[in-house]
């Protein structure tokens, strides 16, 4: 029986990452060939100053992919309706994030080449992947003992917590990191810095937001091995994300 479970597992992980890869080739190309789009100035998107045609177009339809696959996901691996509302509102605030707020911002930096672009984009999901990570150790009980890890991601005041620890630990990290002397001449230390200079009540609502709604989504992960598959595609889509912006940035602009 062990086996034949084993078995199973493997298969499904499997079918996980065939659907993933498909993701990201869509994805992939939906960034490429978003910026082509024909933009009539006489439309409604003419008279918009903070947010373009081209970017509602593509977080539009990069969102479409993208909860279509965690819809695929939660099916293959059993999870409850709880855990694909909390998956898919930091998902799709990520991409939010990234195709409006991101855009605006790094399209003021000088260097227009892919790979500085690309470089600032994978420095930047660093962050995401950290807070991802230790959410990961957290909920594996890397981190602490049975009885007070239990006694937390039981209670809606325990991951109100954890919410809150996480968020505040990853804004030391942002601010402390990005100064230090290996990054404080990036790309991605200078864009950090003047997001949230122009941006900071919003996105500061919105990073907590992500936060809340991850923890609820490890929290309903009730399988402990299923744990590392939904860290592992977690992480990849936080790459894939910034991806998929580093394309349409270079493309677009």
């Amino acid at each position: 029986m062990p086996r034949k479970s084993a078995q199973k597992t493997q298969q499904s992980w499997n079918a996980q990452m065939l659907a993933l890869a498909v993701l990201i080739g869509l994805g992939s190309l939906t960034a490429y060939f978003v910026p082509d789009l024909s933009n009539s100035t006489g439309g409604i998107f003419s008279r918009l100053e903070t947010v373009g045609f081209h970017q509602l177009a593509a977080l539009a339809l990069t969102t479409a992919l993208t909860v279509v696959f965690l819809a695929y996901y939660r099916a293959k691996l059993l999870f409850s309706t709880r855990w694909l509302i909390a998956a898919v509102t930091y998902n799709v605030l990520i991409l939010f994030v990234k195709f409006t707020l991101s855009t605006n911002e790094i399209t003021n930096q000088s260097s227009k080449e892919f790979g500085s672009i690309l470089l600032t984009a994978f420095l930047i999901s660093l962050l995401y992947i950290f807070a991802f990570t230790v959410l990961y150790l957290f909920f594996n009980g890397k981190l602490l003992n049975k009885t007070l890890h239990k006694a937390l991601i039981v209670s809606a005041e325990g991951k109100a917590l954890l919410a809150m620890g996480l968020f505040i630990c990853a804004t030391l990290v942002r601010i402390v990191v990005f100064q230090l002397p290996i990054l404080s001449n990036t790309t991605a230390s200078s864009y950090l810095s003047e997001i949230f200079k122009a941006n900071n009540a919003l996105l500061s609502a919105l990073l907590f937001i992500m936060v809340v709604a991850a923890v609820e989504a490890f929290a309903q992960v009730r399988r402990k091995a299923d744990l590392k598959y939904f860290f592992v595609s977690g992480v990849v889509l936080i790459l894939t994300f910034h991806f998929w912006w580093a394309i349409f940035v270079y493309r677009a602009y």
